[in-house]
């Protein structure tokens, strides 16, 4: 919806945000109509000041009012929101215009954020989250206009649990080779040598 198109992501392409109203709707999937959860995505802001055209915040993944939402404040901290109700916030903030890995974990009360594979400390958050309305990438369904991401989200990911920060952290080791599994067969690249080892020991090849 909107002035949005695909471009250079982190890992092969991803959708390229003006900030001034458009986003990927993605209806109503009720897979992701959920309590607990991660979301994590790679984003780079166009401008280092602003993450919105017009100066607010703006959101990486989100339902509509009532559900869930995944986003920056304008200082560019990561935050958590019930949508138009409340939120909580990361306290550490992205800056400058490079691709950064974000992700925000919920198990029950329990919200911990991630920035660049570094979690903060554990927040408290007790929310309850509505469901019926669509989905979207990159801005709010029901009022695109003002919170539009301006910049690249790419590789948008939403689970259906709490991913430890181990797992946060080796997602964004991965980088720019994503998250997928190579369709290639694995090969052999010299033969090993024989070893000897006592009965019932081990041989290391």
């Amino acid at each position: 919806i909107g002035n949005v198109r695909i471009g250079p992501g982190h890992v092969g392409r991803g959708f390229v945000l003006d900030g001034s109203g458009g986003g990927a709707i993605l209806r109503t999937p009720i897979g992701l109509a959920l309590q607990d959860f991660t979301i994590e995505a790679w984003i780079r802001r166009a401008r280092p000041a602003l993450v919105n055209a017009g100066g607010g915040e703006a959101m990486i993944f989100s339902f509509g009012a009532g559900s869930y939402g995944f986003g920056l404040n304008n200082s560019g901290a990561p935050f958590l929101a019930k949508v138009g109700i409340d939120k909580v916030s990361s306290k550490g903030e992205l800056t400058g215009t490079n691709f950064h890995h974000v992700a925000v974990s919920k198990s029950g009360p329990t919200v911990i954020f991630a920035i660049d594979g570094v979690a903060d400390e554990a927040k408290q958050y007790d929310a309850s989250f509505d469901y019926g309305r669509s989905a979207a990438i990159g801005c709010l369904p029901d009022k695109m206009e003002t919170a539009a991401f301006h910049g690249v989200i790419d590789e948008v990911s939403v689970y259906n649990r709490a991913l430890t920060v181990a797992e946060l952290r080796s997602i964004y080791e991965a980088g720019g080779a994503g998250k997928c599994q190579s369709s290639a067969a694995p090969i052999i690249t010299g033969q090993p040598r024989d070893r000897m080892a006592i009965a019932n020991g081990n041989a290391t090849f």
